[in-house]
């Protein structure tokens, strides 16, 4: 589609354009979710690496929608905030890929 052309959904209102990326993602997420039927420590560093593909997926779009769910984005987050945040998210996710132990006994409520 061409980037002049804006998508409106039923009400008219501006709807963020697909990347192309939800299903590999959906399956990277899918497959993250069953690892923690197998190995604790397996699915804390695949979430880690589901973290930094979004942050990745962020960066490259080059804005950050945010608002209420279920309505249009109050606005976006552009230029140097996307960077930001999508670095502060790529070091979160490369800490849970390092360190899954430490993430684990940060949620691990004593049982």
């Amino acid at each position: 589609m061409p980037p002049h052309r804006k998508i409106a959904d039923e009400n008219n209102d501006e709807v963020p354009p697909r990347t192309g990326l939800e299903t590999p993602l959906a399956i990277v997420f899918l497959v993250t979710a069953a690892l923690f039927f197998v190995s604790s420590i397996a699915a804390t560093r695949a979430l880690g690496v589901f973290i930094v593909l979004l942050a990745l997926v962020q960066y490259r779009q080059g804005r950050i929608a945010y608002g209420w769910e279920g309505r249009p984005p109050s606005g976006y987050l552009t230029g140097v905030l996307v960077t930001v945040v999508s670095a502060i998210f790529s070091v979160a996710g490369l800490a849970l890929i390092v360190w899954p132990e430490v993430a684990i006994s940060m949620f691990d409520n004593g049982s």
